[in-house]
C-alpha cells in the first residue's frame, strides 16, 4: 500500500473497519510497510458505531463469566480437600450454600438436618461456613467444657444497625467480654443469684395466676414474666403484673432483635452490607 494518504488509503481503511460498523473522516495516514498508522485526526474523527461497543461488551462479559466460573471451580476443589474432615450435611448449591432451604422458620430446618445427618450438621451459607449443633450433651461438650477453644462468637453484622452492641452476649472473645463477664459473674452466679428467689417466686405466682384468668394470651404471659425479672434485678423496676406498658415495649424490642438478627440474616447483610 504505497499511497499514504491518499483516497485509496482512507477506501482502505475504511474497509478494514467496516466489518465492525465503525466510520473515518479526514484522517492522515503513513505506510509502515504492510501496516498503516495515524498520524493526526485533522478534520474529524474515527467513532465506533453502537456495534463496536455491544460487540466488545458481549466480549467483556463473556470472558469474565467463564473467568468466574473457572477461578470458582478450582477453588471448590481445594476446599473440598477440607471439607472431607467436617461433618455431614445438606449439598450446597453452587455460590447460594443452603439459604435458600432454610426459610422463614430456621430452628426447624435445622432440627431436620440434625435427624437426618447426626448432631453435628455442616452447613455452607453465601460464602460463610456454619457448624450446626443439634443435641444438648454435644452443646455442652464443645461449648462448656471446651469453652477455652470454641467460645469465642462470630461477628453478626445485624447487632450494631439495631442497636444491640450493648449487650455483651454478641462481644467476640476479647478483653471487653472478659470484663463484662468477670462484672455479670459477681452478681449471677449460683450463690449471688439467691437473694433474687423472693422474687423469682412472687414474678411466678403472677404468671400462674394470670394464665389462670387469660389462658388465651399464654406467650403474653410469659413474656410478661421474663421481662419483668430482669427488670427487677437490673433496674430495680416493679411492673405491673399485667399490662405493663414498659414490659409492652421490650418484649417488642426483644421480638424484632430475634427476627432480624438470626445468623442467616447477619450472613446475607454481611455479604451484602448494601442492604443496610
Amino acid at each position: 500500500m504505497n499511497d499514504s494518504t491518499g483516497p485509496r488509503a482512507k477506501r482502505k481503511l475504511s474497509e478494514i473497519l467496516s466489518p465492525l460498523a465503525c466510520q473515518a473522516s479526514g484522517v492522515n495516514l503513513i505506510s509502515t510497510g504492510p501496516s498503516l498508522e495515524i498520524l493526526q485526526v485533522t478534520g474529524g474523527y474515527i467513532d465506533h458505531a453502537p456495534a463496536c461497543h455491544e460487540f466488545d461488551s458481549r466480549t467483556i462479559l463473556a470472558v469474565l463469566t467463564i473467568s468466574f466460573v473457572v477461578i470458582n471451580v478450582i477453588r471448590r476443589f481445594i476446599l473440598n480437600r477440607q471439607y472431607r474432615y467436617l461433618p455431614p450435611g445438606p449439598v450446597p448449591l453452587p455460590l447460594l450454600g443452603s439459604l435458600l432451604s432454610i426459610g422463614k422458620e430456621p430452628w426447624l430446618t435445622y432440627t431436620k438436618w440434625g435427624a437426618a445427618y447426626g448432631d453435628l450438621v455442616f452447613v455452607r451459607i453465601l460464602d460463610q461456613d456454619v457448624v450446626v449443633l443439634s443435641s444438648q450433651y454435644v452443646a455442652e461438650a464443645l461449648l462448656d467444657k471446651r469453652s477455652r477453644i470454641y467460645s469465642d462468637r462470630p461477628y453478626l453484622a445485624t447487632v450494631k444497625p439495631f442497636g444491640w452492641s450493648c449487650n455483651f452476649g454478641f462481644l467476640g472473645y476479647n478483653d471487653e467480654w472478659r470484663l463484662r463477664r468477670r462484672l455479670f459473674h459477681q452478681t449471677f452466679r449460683p450463690e449471688s443469684a439467691r437473694k433474687f428467689c423472693p422474687m423469682h417466686i412472687k414474678r411466678a405466682h403472677e404468671m400462674i395466676v394470670n394464665m389462670i384468668d387469660d389462658p388465651q394470651r399464654y406467650y403474653s404471659h410469659f413474656a410478661t414474666f421474663t421481662s419483668s425479672t430482669a427488670m427487677s434485678v437490673v433496674y430495680g423496676y416493679e411492673p405491673s403484673p399485667r399490662d405493663d406498658p414498659l414490659v409492652h415495649v421490650i418484649t417488642e424490642a426483644v421480638e424484632l432483635g430475634f427476627a432480624v438478627m438470626t445468623p442467616e440474616k447477619a450472613i446475607i447483610l454481611k455479604t451484602f452490607p448494601f442492604c443496610k
